[in-house]
């Protein structure tokens, strides 16, 4: 912490300044030769105080550089990021539970009493502590390592530690973020690094919520690892009945495809629907071969009311334009003969009005008065 005034020409700045100024103030007052002894030390004491003024204008008008600087030291910050996948117990489990565990929680007290230490574990997504239960099902090491540079940015991060087995089963390659990232990265390698013969399901796209006897969409991104030459099926049930299935030729050791497929919304509430890839022999595991989706499926038609004063070829084609999606059920009444309470109503259709030929104008200023959607299609008339 420190306060400093630095110019090109400091040096010579200041005298200079301090010259003009007592030229200033001698011209100002060179006149006034005869004073009592009383107003000359008044005279003198606004000599004084003209000069510093002066003198300090000047050497403003010069730009110094005024600068405070405030410095703060900030200990440099360590991420451990762990692996907590089931991959990594597949051979030793007694190891990485007992042994392992202990290591490296001696690991982070040692860097925690020099570092400002941070510790996560993942599978599917970044956790806010270290775990080794090793009970991940998903593992995603590319996701881990994003989110630690979204979280530090701007900050010291000084190095991840990164311990894991290296095999991930959902999201990009993790190559992608080790290119771009500047931090260093320094591993411990866990488990069986070799990648094991596996198809499974890497993820999953689809809207919370459809309408019902609406289509809906699904996109399900299938992996295969060594398995070039094998065949799967991809299928996708609800309530044990098969609703969707396509077949699959795996054509290289690091397979992926996207497949696309259109659902149904047939029944309204919450509706479990089960995607599944057909295993292959000598595959390593077949947890990972099921996901199960969950899809809010309600019914929430809107109500239009279409009123004219009289009918019109182009009611009938609104009409059936409207109910095809089968999102809108229509209701078609005459202005004079419409009787009912228009707060069902999420929208007005007033075809041909206001018009001439029709005195009921009520109906206008009633769905004015309640806020409700109006279309007004003006006619001739």
């Amino acid at each position: 912490m420190g306060f400093n005034v630095s110019s090109q020409h400091i040096f010579l700045l200041l005298p200079a300044s301090i010259l003009i100024g007592l030229a200033y103030a001698a011209l100002f007052y060179y006149k006034e030769k005869k004073i009592d002894i009383e107003r000359k030390k008044l005279k003198t004491l606004f000599y004084v105080l003209r000069t510093l003024s002066v003198a300090m204008v000047f050497f403003t008008l010069f730009s110094p550089i005024f600068s405070y600087i405030n410095r703060e030291i900030e200990q440099p910050i360590i991420v451990i990021a762990q692996d907590n996948s089931e991959s990594i117990t597949a051979e030793k489990s007694a190891y990485y539970k007992i042994d392992y565990a202990k290591k490296i929680k001696d690991l982070q007290s040692k860097l925690g009493a020099a570092y400002n230490l941070k510790s996560y574990s993942f599978g599917k997504d970044l956790e806010d502590s270290l775990k080794t239960t090793f009970t991940a099902k998903q593992t995603d090491i590319n996701n881990a390592l994003m989110s630690i540079e979204e979280r530090y940015a701007g900050r010291n991060l000084g190095a991840i530690i990164l311990a894991t087995d290296g095999i991930f089963n959902k999201g990009a390659s993790p190559l992608n973020s080790l290119s771009s990232t500047k931090t260093p990265i320094y591993t411990i390698g866990l488990g069986n690094p070799t990648v094991k013969k596996d198809v499974f399901i890497n993820h999953i796209s689809n809207n919370r919520i459809a309408y019902l006897k609406n289509v809906f969409p699904m996109e399900v991104v299938v992996q295969a690892n060594q398995c070039n030459g094998n065949n799967t099926t991809v299928t996708i049930s609800k309530n044990g009945k098969v609703l969707k299935s396509q077949a699959l030729v795996i054509d290289a050791n690091d397979f992926s495809k996207t497949l696309n497929f259109e659902l149904e919304a047939d029944q309204k509430g919450i509706q479990h629907y089960k995607i599944e890839t057909s295993t292959i022999q000598g595959e390593h595991t077949k947890e990972n071969n099921v996901s199960d989706v969950y899809i809010e499926v309600i019914d929430n038609k809107q109500n239009i009311l279409i009123v004219s004063a009289a009918p019109h070829p182009d009611i009938a084609s609104i009409k059936e334009a409207l109910e095809s999606t089968q999102l809108y059920s229509v209701s078609v009444q005459s202005i004079n003969d419409f009787k009912e309470n228009i707060s069902k109503y999420n929208l007005i259709i007033f075809n041909q009005l206001p018009s001439i030929l029709s005195q009921n104008q009520a109906l206008i200023k009633e769905a004015q008065t309640k806020k409700i959607g109006v279309w007004y299609i003006l006619g001739q008339q």
